[in-house]
């Protein structure tokens, strides 16, 4: 593939993403990361703060549509590639495997942490691959890749481990490190400020648990990782890394110049996969965690021979129909699913208009006109009360000691007026609610909630709330 062929492609894949990204609905997450953006700061309860500074950008710019909060994300389709060209990579393998491996794609496209990460992965990867100064490069992109998850962390000392004893003199590869901690340390002094609060959630989120898994979990995350790949990429995925392991290991011990490229891509990746994979069996984890081993496997598998090449082409061909087959999926259902995941991406403006009835008192104008006479919204889950500020305006608070806990827990409670509303998942009956100390509640209206295809969502209640 040519220069021009390349950027021609590029371009053509962010202008699609960015096209269908305009007309869906914002995930509950994505609002959840939109309303950090109100108030920004140096770190969350959840996560790292960059994803929130991104959004923040590009709705300072072009307002706040789904298209504008999103667009930040999708411009990292672009970033990661270019990155790993520049370093040397194959411009057509390159391109499609940004394209088409499913987990890559679908994260790069919605307004997600692991977006920024990485892309930022992608830099430092390639900064490693040049070596000298490109270790500065691979500091700032390790640094950045901190401030999106502290996953991020992980990829500078995989660096340094990939290439070998006699680097580790490098006065760049010195350097490189403290640009990276000069970077995070802002999120650090606020961690410190506020307890160590999302260091201690992810450690809680991901690695502790009252009843680990065990070997379940282990067998399920191995398994999310074929959804994540798109199936039969899954096994070039396996065969590279277990052909790559002896080769790796011996030049990693000679610091071989000519194997670099392979010893890079190997050490950014097995170690991860085999940490998720330990991770999985300690809590329940998600599919999409391992995602930025697939940064270094890509470099890996542009080298691929013989029989693997072909798997690979093959693999990856699969991998983008799969691809296509789930953007489909989401306008038009293709099968039938009792727990259908393409319904959070159509639900989020739907769950936020059957609340309007109740959080706009009789008379007044929905929508943002009529925030300033609206009820006070409070939420059971993050979910709706992000949902609910995003597409209302009505800057909604999930109530304290409601559901686990996160960054509505580090904001102040809105002053509750003379009434306010509760909106909470489900069907059941009355039940105590987390207001009930301060409110008397009335209720529950139920909200049939269906996404743009007709797919039926999870149903709302809505409780009206009155000062005790």
């Amino acid at each position: 593939m040519s220069p021009k062929a390349f950027v021609v492609g590029v371009v053509v894949l962010v202008g699609l993403k960015l096209g269908l990204a305009a007309g869906w609905p914002l995930l509950d997450d994505e609002a959840y990361y939109w309303v950090w953006a109100q108030r920004p700061a140096a770190g969350y309860y959840d996560q790292p703060p960059l994803i929130a500074w991104l959004i923040l950008a590009t709705t300072s710019l072009f307002g706040d549509a789904e298209w504008a909060v999103r667009l930040g994300s999708v411009l990292c389709t672009a970033v990661a590639p270019i990155a790993l060209v520049w370093a040397g990579e194959d411009r057509a393998f390159t391109l499609a495997w940004w394209a088409a491996v499913p987990g890559l794609a679908w994260l790069t496209w919605l307004c997600t942490p692991d977006a920024p990460l990485l892309a930022l992965w992608a830099v430092a990867v390639a900064g490693g691959l040049a070596g000298g100064r490109g270790w500065w490069v691979a500091g700032v992109a390790a640094g950045l890749a901190m401030e999106c998850k502290y996953t991020g962390a992980a990829v500078y000392p995989l660096l340094v481990m990939a290439v070998g004893p006699r680097e580790w003199r490098s006065p760049h590869v010195w350097a490189g490190a403290l640009v990276a901690a000069v970077l995070v340390l802002p999120n650090v002094v606020w961690n410190a400020q506020n307890d160590w609060v999302a260091l201690r959630f992810q450690l809680d989120e991901g690695l502790i648990s009252s009843a680990p898994p065990g070997v379940a979990g282990l067998v399920r995350q191995v398994g999310d990782q074929g959804i994540v790949l798109g199936g039969l990429l899954a096994v070039a995925v396996v065969w590279w890394l277990v052909r790559a392991a002896p080769d790796a290991v011996r030049g990693w011990y000679r610091s071989d110049p000519d194997g670099r490229a392979l010893r890079v891509a190997w050490f950014t990746s097995a170690p991860l996969l085999v940490f998720f994979a330990w991770a999985g069996t300690r809590d329940v984890s998600d599919a999409h965690w391992p995602v930025i081993a697939y940064v270094g496997v890509g470099v890996g598998l542009a080298r691929a021979v013989g029989p693997l090449a072909r798997l690979v082409r093959v693999s990856v061909f699969v991998a983008g129909a799969t691809v296509v087959a789930s953007v489909v999926h989401v306008y038009v259902p293709l099968v039938v699913m009792e727990h259908d995941p393409a319904v959070r991406l159509g639900e989020g403006r739907a769950v936020a208009s059957a609340a309007a009835t109740w959080a706009f008192r009789e008379g007044a104008p929905h929508g943002r006109e009529g925030v300033a006479d609206a009820r006070t919204v409070y939420t059971e889950r993050y979910q709706e009360a992000a949902l609910i500020h995003y597409y209302l305006g009505i800057p909604a608070h999930r109530y304290p000691a409601c559901g686990r806990a996160d960054q509505y827990d580090l904001w102040p409670l809105p002053d509750p007026g003379a009434d306010a509303i509760y909106v909470r998942p489900g069907t059941t009956g009355r039940k105590r609610l987390c207001t009930d100390d301060a409110f008397t509640a009335s209720g529950p209206a139920i909200l049939t909630v269906r996404d743009p295809a007709g797919r039926r969502a999870r149903n709302r209640q809505v409780w009206e709330l009155t000062p005790r």
